[in-house]
């Protein structure tokens, strides 16, 4: 253990200091208030400043999945040659309430990053779940997941020279690993968060050997993380926190940010950095009952700057209602049956 400490510490930018964590990790500290980096905002640069989602040219504002039930949950978009690809779980047959066994892993391309995206093709069958598709830096495509996917030897990653498949199982893997996110460090080493936020692993290449480094103390009921680095090579996790009160508790929650300097020593702000509201492009917006697996978007090569965030919704309001839903709370409708229809997001930073 002591090597894997000292082989993170050795290679990890220290540039944070107690000042700048003040701002967490997300800006630096002077005269007394933080001056937040895009697309961070609020006196700790605590908060994300989002943009309206469109909902003029997107049937009900969904990037992808659509109605009376073609559920979808959560997605990773990558550009390339001018084509947006997403790669998102959607139903096979039914709602969420299926995603045991009836999610399979969808490649949709589009021309413009927030979508809509249609459907090129199903890039891993059922069961395949979560998908996070990275690039390595010589350009093989990299699907982490769980599941798997139609009987194949991997439930940890796939990989493909292109986005189009046909994709490879991965002949290592960390062993169970549950709603991975990955992410490569600017030394080199590629990190996967794994046990849906509660375990840290490495390789020093994706087709290597995975090391686990060690676990992650991750506060009750944060879950799907969405790993990445910024341009001081600081950690940064963006999770889902859901809530299981009903709706009368007025206790509704939907995202957690978690920051460290060292990958080792890790801070969960409690302040949500995103919430259930949504604004749109047409002026008006909507309150989601949960949104889910968020994940990071990043243009070009430096995947230090998140442009925008996809996320799952379900479209259950809030509202005294939600006691029908199982745990009669709002965050649990997605998996109750006939409220079960969920879509995905994509929600852009303001990055000027």
């Amino acid at each position: 253990m002591l090597f894997f400490v000292s082989y993170i510490v050795g290679f990890v930018l220290l540039t944070s200091t107690s000042a700048t964590e003040l701002c967490s990790l997300n800006g630096e500290y002077k005269d007394g208030a933080c001056v937040c980096r895009m697309p961070w905002e609020g006196e700790k640069c605590e908060v994300i400043k989002v943009l309206p989602v469109d909902n003029l040219e997107h049937p009900g504002a969904s990037a992808y999945g659509y109605a009376p039930n073609v559920s979808s949950w959560g997605a990773s978009i990558i550009e390339d040659d001018g084509e947006y690809h997403m790669f998102v779980a959607q139903m096979k047959t039914g709602g969420l309430i299926g995603w045991g066994s009836q999610s399979e892993c969808v490649h949709a391309t589009s021309k413009s990053m927030d979508g809509p995206f249609i459907k090129s093709d199903v890039a891993l069958s059922n069961e395949c779940h979560g998908p996070v598709v990275i690039r390595d830096p010589n350009g093989e495509w990299l699907m982490f997941h769980q599941g798997d996917a139609g009987g194949s030897s991997s439930s940890f990653m796939h990989h493909s020279t292109k986005p189009t498949g046909p994709w490879t199982p991965s002949k290592t893997d960390p062993g169970s690993c549950g709603m991975p996110t990955a992410a490569y460090h600017p030394n080199g080493t590629l990190f996967v968060i794994c046990r849906n936020g509660h375990e840290l692993v490495r390789a020093d290449k994706w087709d290597g050997t995975w090391v686990k480094v060690m676990p992650l103390v991750t506060p009750s009921s944060w879950e799907d993380p969405s790993l990445y680095f910024d341009v001081d090579g600081n950690w940064h996790v963006m999770y889902h926190v859901y809530a299981l009160e009903p709706y009368s508790s007025g206790i509704e929650t939907y995202s957690g940010h978690a920051f460290s300097v060292n990958g080792l020593d890790w801070t969960f702000d409690q302040t949500q950095p995103f919430g259930g509201m949504v604004s749109f492009t047409d002026g008006t917006n909507k309150t989601f009952a949960t949104r889910e697996r968020p994940q990071l978007i990043f243009v070009g090569e430096n995947r230090t700057t998140p442009v925008g965030m996809t996320s799952a919704v379900s479209p259950q309001p809030l509202g005294p209602w939600c006691d029908q839903c199982h745990e009669k709370a709002c965050s649990q409708c997605k998996i109750t049956p006939g409220r079960d229809w969920t879509y995905t997001i994509y929600q852009p930073f303001a990055t000027n």
